[in-house]
């Protein structure tokens, strides 16, 4: 086979030990290729061809090589869900775990072993390596492998059936073999049963079977077994088997077995490999097991890294393709210790994924997580190609090559999600091409984890041009992908799905599937709930600077930047001399507050696409002159305001949670220039228009919302004549008692509560013997909001209200009048000393900041006797309508006071005598 250009020529590697010294350390030394990349959307390689006329330029990734692509098409889709097992969810919160878990384990240890003296911190440790454990091998297990097989049990002379392996049950230690059949339309379906042939004691960890023998081996956590499986006799529908060998780890050195393969010879009878990766040759002639050590790496520390290793098929019997994470071996059995590279990782961070023997067209295909490689049998030292899968880190991917219709197809297939990759690379001419781009395959269920994949001819198929694609999810169930190879000239129908019918399932399996539903946890509804967390800037950002580039340079680009509806300058102008006579204009009464983009709105005619909320509605205001108006200042807010009731700025409230809103527009509109996208030279010109606008819009949108303005000014309501005589009486008796006083009725301004009946809020007092008020529209709100709104005076300007705290004042440092409220002003002050009432025992109240000297009486000394009294009563024979009529009538008080007089003014100062001189 001809070959592609390449550096063939050999070169020292570097060694790991030599890597990371002197002035290269951290860079890469790959500066040689000796085999092409594909990469699909870039160049590829090239080489001249010899023609009949000449020489051709002939390219790898191209269709020049005379063969029409083909791709398979989905005819029919069946899904069979044979089985559901209770899904598991894992772990995600590993604190929670580390801090909750050691209690009940240590009371498990307490009770059932007292006598072991297990400290906390031990248990805690263990607890934390196993949970680590188990987050590590959720992201890459190296155990684990395909648990989906299928083979042919002979019947009759030449017949054969095809049969599917796959594990069930709610551990997965139940072996199930059911048979493919082969429809009249040409159809594979799945004949599914729901009783196993074998039960394991461990799990089941792969199930591979043997190429020519109806042999399935089976490796569990515990060890590995070999079953002979048998054709069922007439009238049975249930598959025989019958173990062979059982190996276990003693068998193998001592360690876990990580991959098998099944001759199924009678020099070899099986292969396996351990996680060190020593290989083992297994036979059992006459039924007697017998293992042999075959080979051992010289070099064991490439195998230490994460028990992986896996073992493929080669040419014959006597060879095998050992795998690594590092490196693909040859292993010549005939030989000591010839163990030849085949292929060794360079990249940094490139992995070994999975290996694939030689198939009919004598290349055998290896998996990385960078690219797949195809290797030549007879030059297996120099690859032929490798092409780019794009899916870096992924460890579980392998591949499964099918020849439909003579056309050799690669799946590429990963037990982590859905996804299939189908790569159409063969022989053409004496040359390996790829003959069209990589293609996916339609998912065959809800993307997520699964158990592995298969793809299957029947053997009924005699054209052999349709192609079968099983997986097992990893709730148990079997979904079927029905494909069929179209050439280039042909057409591919319209994807027909059927599901399969519950009816046309066996009673058997319809009873497994009950108890499937029965067997759920119920975990209410915080079963529904998801603990993933994604971090989606990065595609949002992407996804906007590519919606400028993809439209702006698309063929509609002058309909995306076209003005939807036409501006019309007489409009504007119009809205704009309009919206001065708002107010009077209005002949429905306005129950709300509305800013100036409402005003905008109904000052003029109803737009066409109006819409129940009106700010995501457009208006004539919402255009390039509305913005020039706004920034010449032609918008009339000053008629507005004047003609309106009530007007508030929140501009000030908005600034705080818009950063980038100044208070002068031009600064506001230069600071929204920090949204712009960046600026490039392939950026079309027309986006930094469509830019522009849609910042001059986002402006003019934040100055119109930016006014309040109010139908009805906010004012306190009056109270009737009555209410505020008998409000003054209560007040004036409350400062003569020592008895605390309830807060009185909460008074509403512009906004109130809706109606709603009182509530007793004195309902859970436990004591019945205190007095329990009735609930009242004064008393049905709680006490501390009463006291609270007791100090606020409705339409006082928020912005000058300063808060004084009570506990903190000092008498006499603030004038007695402003310790009164309004309503305290207009009461008399008592002539007289209050007089000592008896009070029912309360709890302490709270004293609020404007009636503090409320429960301090005053006491007034006067000097002027009568005529100070007679001052106070006024003039005239009746009292006037705004003077406060006393409670009691004046007369001479006998209580004796405190001080030297005991009250009562001093007498006069006597004179002193002056002597008279003069003798």
């Amino acid at each position: 086979m001809d070959g592609w250009p390449a550096d063939c020529r050999e070169q020292l590697q570097e060694t790991p030990k030599e890597k990371g010294r002197g002035k290269g350390k951290g860079k890469s030394t790959d500066t040689y290729w000796d085999h092409p990349v594909v990469d699909h959307g870039a160049l590829s390689a090239a080489t001249l061809q010899r023609e009949a006329d000449g020489l051709e330029w002939t390219f790898l990734a191209e269709n020049d090589a005379g063969k029409s692509p083909s791709r398979l098409a989905v005819r029919v889709l069946m899904i069979y869900r044979t089985q559901a097992r209770a899904e598991r969810q894992p772990c995600r919160n590993t604190v929670r775990i580390l801090l909750y878990l050691p209690p009940p384990q240590m009371k498990f240890l307490h009770t059932y072993y007292p006598d072991a003296d297990i400290p906390i911190e031990v248990v805690r440790e263990e607890i934390t390596e196993d949970t680590r454990y188990k987050r590590k091998i959720r992201q890459f297990d190296p155990y684990a492998s395909k648990m989906l097989e299928t083979f042919s049990l002979p019947r009759g002379f030449r017949a054969q059936v095809p049969c599917l392996a796959f594990p069930m049950g709610e551990s997965l230690r139940d072996l199930n073999i059911s048979a493919l059949l082969f429809s009249k339309r040409g159809q594979v379906t799945l004949d599914a049963t729901a009783r196993p042939v074998h039960t394991f004691q461990t799990p089941i960890q792969q199930i591979v079977a043997s190429r020519a023998w109806a042999i399935v081996g089976v490796r569990t956590y515990a060890s590995t077994t070999l079953l002979a499986v048998k054709t069922p006799s007439a009238g049975s529908f249930t598959y025989e088997t019958s173990q062979l060998v059982t190996i276990g780890s003693s068998d193998v050195g001592e360690r876990h077995i990580v991959d098998l393969i099944i001759p199924g010879l009678a020099q070899s009878l099986a292969l396996f490999v351990n996680d060190k990766g020593a290989i083992h040759r297994c036979i059992a002639p006459y039924g007697t097991k017998n293992t042999y050590l075959l080979y051992t790496p010289l070099t064991p520390d490439e195998y230490i890294d994460d028990d992986f290793c896996r073992i493929a098929y080669w040419d014959d019997e006597e060879s095998c393709l050992l795998l690594s994470a590092r490196s693909a071996k040859r292993i010549d059995f005939r030989m000591k210790d010839s163990a030849m590279d085949l292929y060794r990782t360079r990249r940094e961070g490139e992995l070994l994924t999975h290996s694939e023997g030689l198939i009919a067209d004598h290349t055998g295909r290896l998996v990385t997580t960078h690219s797949i490689v195809w290797i030549d049998e007879r030059n297996p030292y120099r690859p032929l190609l490798s092409v780019k899968h794009g899916r870096h880190p992924e460890r579980t991917l392998s591949t499964q090559t099918v020849i439909v219709g003579g056309v050799p197809l690669t799946c590429l297939t990963s037990r982590q999600n859905g996804l299939v990759t189908v790569y159409d690379v063969s022989n053409a001419d004496g040359r390996i091409y790829a003959h069209a781009p990589a293609y996916n395959l339609p998912a065959l269920h809800a993307d997520g984890r699964n158990f592995g994949h298969v793809f299957f001819q029947h053997p009924l198929d005699y054209g052999q041009r349709r192609l079968s694609a099983l997986d097992m999810a990893e709730r148990g169930s079997i979904h079927l992908l029905n494909l069929e190879l179209l050439s280039a000239d042909e057409e591919e129908d319209s994807i027909q799905i059927e599901n399969a019918a519950k009816a046309a399932w066996p009673a058997d399996v319809q009873a497994l599937e009950a108890r499937a539903q029965a067997s759920r946890a119920d975990n209410g509804p915080l079963a529904g709930r998801s603990y993933r967390e994604a971090n989606m800037r990065p595609i949002y950002d992407s996804m906007s600077q590519l919606r400028f580039y993809s439209t702006c340079c698309s063929c509609k680009m002058q309909d995306l930047f076209r003005e939807e509806v036409p501006e019309d300058p007489d409009a504007v102008y119009d809205l704009l001399d309009s919206m001065p006579l708002f107010w009077q204009a209005q002949n429905a009464p306005i129950e709300h507050a509305l800013t100036t983009f409402d005003i905008a709105y109904r000052s003029g005619s109803e737009p066409a696409d109006a819409s129940r909320n009106d700010i995501l509605t457009q208006s004539v205001l919402n255009s390039k002159r509305g913005f020039r108006a706004l920034m010449q200042d032609r918008i009339p807010l000053a008629q507005l305001k004047r003609a309106a009731p009530m007007h508030l700025d929140i501009s000030p409230f908005l600034r705080q949670f818009t950063p980038n809103m100044k208070e002068d527009l031009e600064q506001t509109l230069e600071s929204l220039k920090n949204y712009d996208l960046s600026s490039d030279d392939d950026r079309p010109a027309p986006s930094y228009r469509y830019e522009s606008e849609a910042r001059e819009q986002l402006l003019l949108d934040l100055s119109l919302s930016s006014q309040i303005f109010l139908p009805q000014r906010v004012q306190s309501v009056e109270a009737p004549s009555l209410d505020n005589a008998f409000e003054t009486m209560s007040l004036a008796a409350g400062a003569m008692s020592l008895n605390d006083a309830q807060p009185g009725q909460v008074k509403f301004g512009f906004l109130r509560p809706s109606g709603k009946d009182p509530v007793d809020i004195y309902a859970g007092v436990v004591n019945p013997a205190l007095p329990r008020p009735e609930p009242t529209e004064a008393t049905g709100y709680p006490f501390g909001v009463r006291l609270l709104l007791g100090e606020w005076e409705v339409g006082t300007d928020p912005w000058k209200y300063s808060y004084q705290d009570p506990y903190s004042m000092e008498l006499g440092s603030q004038p007695l009048d402003s310790l009164f409220t309004q309503s305290q002003r207009l009461a008399a002050n008592p002539l007289f000393p209050p007089v000592i009432m008896p009070a029912a025992p309360a709890p302490p109240a709270i004293i609020p900041a404007k009636a503090l000297n409320r429960t301090i009486p005053l006491t007034r000394y006067r000097t002027g006797g009568v005529a100070e009294q007679q001052e106070l009563l006024g003039f005239g024979t009746q009292l006037l309508d705004d003077e406060p009529g006393s409670s009691q009538m004046p007369m001479t008080s006998t209580q004796v006071l405190p001080g030297p007089y005991g009250g009562r003014p001093p007498g006069p100062k006597k004179s002193v005598k002056k002597r008279i001189g003069g003798f």
